[in-house]
């Protein structure tokens, strides 16, 4: 594939190539999605209890009921609890065009339109990584991602597991329930979200004065800013899981072809999932797996089924999201005890 310069200065070059003739701009055509939509569609969102961070009380146990005889007392007891707060941060873009390169274009509405999907594109991206990987241990603008809770194999709580790989061709399949009172969920501060997509606010700032890549000067340009709040909060931590070291290698031993199935029904059973609620996350090489077992044998439970109209993929009855190789990546850190 085209490597590109994301840091490259637009040239006059630049334009030439991109216009039909020198004056009117052709659509640019995406070629680095990285399949985020239906992830960040799953995700529901609701507003955060503490401003910039929310407030969670989990249960960590209850006393057992007494069995009482006649005129036999009653022990008091109390619920034991743990209280939890959850980060939220903000991601910001900017996008700067030069007002004489939009001015001198037939169809200026085109070029600014190209320039601002693909900057909400990449925020999406953006996004979707800081829900997977994002550790408040690299500090305040950063979130609590599913990764960093699901990083240890964990036989207590019996949400991560150990698909047998050692190398550093892994990778990992995600589980979540998407559910608002005791699941995952989105959050954002007050008054967010109105009027935005997947919490994704593009603003027109109209033209701007701005400096220039060298910090020497200034010209003029016109300025869209985007910016998108997020959160992740976690009710029962049973409600999400990781099957970890999976060999991303086709064929190779302790990839999802070898035992991976049973290692997700497993996960799913030993959860807390409410099957409706949930979604099974992979990249694009698992999924190649998932499909190579499912073509040899008959008894991989993966189906297409019709939901609100549109075609989608479940295994076990949880619908399947494909994500791509740079979000879910193959090269991951052996996961241990």
């Amino acid at each position: 594939m085209t490597e590109f310069n994301v840091n490259k200065q637009f040239t006059l070059l630049d334009r030439a190539a991109r216009s039909i003739d020198g004056k009117r701009i052709l659509p640019i055509i995406s070629v680095m999605s990285k399949k985020v939509s239906d992830f960040l569609d799953d995700i529901p969102f609701i507003e955060a209890n503490r401003g910039l961070q929310h407030q969670l009380i989990r249960d960590v146990g209850m006393a057992s009921s007494t069995r009482r005889r006649f005129y036999g007392k009653v022990v008091s007891t109390h619920r034991p609890s743990q209280t939890s707060f959850e980060p939220i941060a903000l991601l910001e873009r900017r996008s700067e065009v030069d007002e004489d390169h939009i001015d001198t274009l037939e169809n200026p509405t085109q070029e600014r339109q190209n320039q601002d999907i693909g900057h909400m594109e990449k925020l999406g991206e953006d996004l979707a990584n800081a829900f997977f990987h994002d550790d408040p241990a690299d500090g305040s603008e950063f979130i609590h991602g599913l990764e960093p809770r699901l990083n240890k194999l964990n036989q207590t709580l019996k949400n991560t597991y150990d698909g047998g790989g050692s190398g550093g061709d892994t990778t990992s399949i995600y589980i979540v329930e998407w559910n608002t009172r005791d699941g995952a969920m989105g959050l954002f501060p007050p008054n967010w979200m109105k009027n935005t997509r997947f919490g994704i606010a593009a603003r027109n700032k109209g033209k701007e004065r701005v400096g220039d890549t060298e910090a020497t000067g200034y010209y003029y340009a016109y300025v869209t800013q985007f910016k998108a709040w997020l959160g992740l909060a976690v009710g029962n931590e049973r409600k999400i899981a990781r099957i970890t070291n999976l060999e991303a290698t086709i064929g190779a031993t302790n990839s999802f072809e070898s035992n991976g199935d049973a290692l997700l029904i497993e996960a799913l059973n030993l959860g807390r999932f409410d099957k409706a609620r949930t979604r099974i996350y992979m990249n694009e090489t698992m999924k190649t797996q998932v499909d190579i077992v499912a073509q040899r044998k008959s008894n991989v439970n993966l189906r297409i089924e019709m939901a609100f109209g549109k075609p989608v993929e479940t295994i076990h009855g949880v619908p399947l999201r494909v994500v791509d190789n740079t979000i879910i990546i193959n090269t991951e850190t052996v996961v241990t005890a």
